[in-house]
């Protein structure tokens, strides 16, 4: 199963020829700076197979998207196990260049959170992004300057259609990771979220 179409997108499964796809995304030195750099033409076709293995072991990958209206590649959304922690899953968007600016990435993230939410059931989905990278900032919750530590931002639910909300920014030294978390169901369960994760994100620092 993939996510439903939005108003402008449409996502289907990666193939085994959409090896050029991957390429014009995943070698892009603009697109790929927060996630590694850009990759090699082989690098992007192993990002490929194994988004194509995720999908047959766990139901989800990063699903390419395509404009309704035109076609176009403009990049993809999805969801995987997230790499702190294989038992929670994030959330995340790669767009085409030639699509920043439009505000795609945060329909898109709207179609995956319905669809991790609603067809998965699943209770909690976390999104992680780099202090700079103003684009996925954007996308989920903008974060707050601080002292080390932990510091927690609430945010209301109405723009992406869920209760709760909130950013949780974890600072040590020059070191910061900052995440956005979507849909703990009550406040025990966002306090229990919020304390699991800052401890995860302060042992990866």
């Amino acid at each position: 199963m993939i996510p439903v179409s939005s108003a402008r997108l449409t996502f289907r499964s990666w193939t085994e020829k959409d090896a050029a796809l991957a390429e014009a995304l995943w070698c892009d030195s603009e697109v790929t700076p927060f996630f590694g750099g850009a990759m090699t033409r082989e690098q992007a076709h192993n990002r490929l197979d194994i988004e194509r293995e995720r999908e047959n072991r766990l139901g989800v990958q990063y699903w390419p998207m395509f404009l309704r209206e035109t076609g176009e590649f403009v990049g993809c959304a999805g969801l995987r196990q997230w790499q702190m922690d294989p038992k929670m899953i994030e959330a995340g968007v790669h767009l085409m260049r030639s699509s920043w600016g439009l505000r795609l990435g945060e329909e898109a993230l709207r179609a995956v959170l319905a669809y991790g939410f609603e067809t998965l059931g699943l209770p909690t989905i976390v999104a992680g992004h780099g202090i700079g990278h103003n684009n996925s900032q954007n996308h989920s919750a903008r974060p707050q300057h601080h002292q080390d530590g932990c510091k927690r931002t609430r945010r209301s639910g109405a723009i992406l259609g869920h209760a709760n909300i909130w950013t949780l920014s974890v600072k040590q030294g020059a070191n910061v990771i900052v995440l956005t978390v979507y849909g703990a169901k009550s406040p025990d369960q966002q306090r229990s979220a919020e304390e699991s994760l800052a401890r995860l994100a302060l042992k990866r620092l």
